[in-house]
């Protein structure tokens, strides 16, 4: 599962990369990456939850191939260069960028002891920022030594052998398909169900909701710290660069480290409730940082956004898979991944916006820290709140008993 959100992540995060050597063929300016950036998001948020209810009727590996073929063909449809393709890249990368979070929370919620949750699923959490170092340390020399078309053929064939590397653990883990065999496919309204029952269960809906605010943070930062640093602080590229490599390694580190203290002190709420406190103070410090600074409180401000803003997904979706009705934990984290996806969807047009208008980061990094204090408030309602009670569901005769 590890293996399978790394590679989709590093589909993605290899465009990027890739735009400023692809620009030209394609006839476009790399700044309207962030157009992309958009249609990957608006369909990693669809697939999403699609995903989770296509694991829950055929099984996360299978779900899991399928997300890595559609990432293969949306890298080799970008390394043909056509104008004309660019659109069916996004649409294709999302597809498969989406899925594999609620396919892995179905079968590790299955198969992984209680104790040990929120650390395995902190764990395979951190293929995505694996993904964005994998992309960046590999794509840049493949590009300088065989050209950029190259760079994307590589992906597209590393994408295709994990997805044909997966095949023997179908017959093992994806019981859903055998479970199931006899059941009608899911239906658009089945595809709908996850959300509205997120959206009835308290509990689920504030974590959702501050699940929102995070991703913002998160989305955010990962597309700007770079642009940030050279812009604002006056770095030369190569040290703002360390900003976004600083970024996602203690965003790995960060992932498995929260996810043991989560376990030991059994407290996952809490340290979501620490993420949302750290995050605003980070956001704060980052829009009132000058140029003046010393060059190591930028970096040591970057590896604590890193500790918190890039590393709370992995206790989250721990959680969320632990509220989730048995043998439905891909189905809810599904529903829940549309609000979580809906946060990259949106704020870098906000953060472009707030820059455009007022010449300024500080608005910007102001405005994320503004969702984060929302997020804080969320996080102390769950903390308070009771448990949910069962709501009137719509029966599902596709749950795995």
């Amino acid at each position: 599962m590890l293996a399978a959100q790394t590679l989709t992540a590093f589909a993605w995060q290899a465009i990027p990369v890739l735009a400023p050597a692809a620009s030209a063929s394609y006839g476009i300016g790399d700044e309207y990456i962030g157009f992309l950036t958009s249609l990957v998001y608006l369909f990693a948020m669809i697939s999403a939850l699609v995903g989770g209810s296509m694991a829950t009727h055929f099984g996360a590996i299978t779900v899991s191939q399928r997300a890595l073929l559609c990432c293969a063909i949306g890298a080799l449809l970008f390394g043909v260069g056509s104008f004309w393709t660019i659109i069916f890249v996004g649409v294709l990368i999302g597809c498969g960028y989406g899925p594999p979070t609620p396919a892995s929370s179905q079968v590790l919620a299955r198969v992984t002891p209680p104790r040990l949750a929120n650390v395995v699923f902190s764990i395979k959490q951190t293929g995505i920022p694996l993904g964005g170092v994998l992309a960046g340390a590999t794509i840049p020399w493949i590009e300088r030594l065989w050209g950029w078309q190259i760079a994307a053929f590589v992906v597209t064939f590393a994408c295709i052998m994990l997805a044909f590397a997966l095949q023997p653990m179908r017959q093992v883990y994806d019981i859903e398909s055998k479970l199931n065999a006899h059941m009608p496919r899911p239906k658009l309204r089945d595809f709908l169900r996850p959300v509205r029952e997120v959206w009835r269960r308290r509990q689920l809906r504030r974590l959702a909701l501050a699940s929102t605010f995070f991703s913002a943070t998160q989305g955010s930062l990962s597309v700007f710290i770079v642009i940030y640093g050279v812009n604002h602080l006056h770095m030369s590229l190569v040290k703002a660069g360390a900003l976004g490599s600083l970024l996602a390694l203690s965003g790995i580190f960060g992932r498995i480290a929260w996810g043991i203290v989560a376990e030991v002190t059994r407290k996952p709420r809490h340290v979501l409730l620490g993420f949302a406190i750290s995050m605003t103070v980070g956001l704060m410090a980052l829009a009132l940082a000058q140029p003046s600074w010393p060059l190591l409180t930028y970096y040591g401000l970057v590896v604590f956004l890193g500790l918190t803003a890039i590393s709370w997904t992995g206790v989250y979706v721990a959680e969320i898979a632990r509220l989730a009705p048995p043998g439905r934990a891909g189905e809810i984290t599904g529903g829940t991944v549309v609000f979580t996806f809906a946060g990259p969807l949106v704020s870098p047009a906000l953060f472009s916006i707030a820059l455009v208008l007022t010449d300024s980061y500080a608005w910007g990094f102001g405005l994320l820290a503004a969702g984060t204090f929302a997020a804080i408030v969320l996080m102390i309602q769950v903390l308070r709140a009771g448990p949910d009670p069962e709501p009137a569901t719509e029966p599902d005769q596709r749950s795995v008993n």
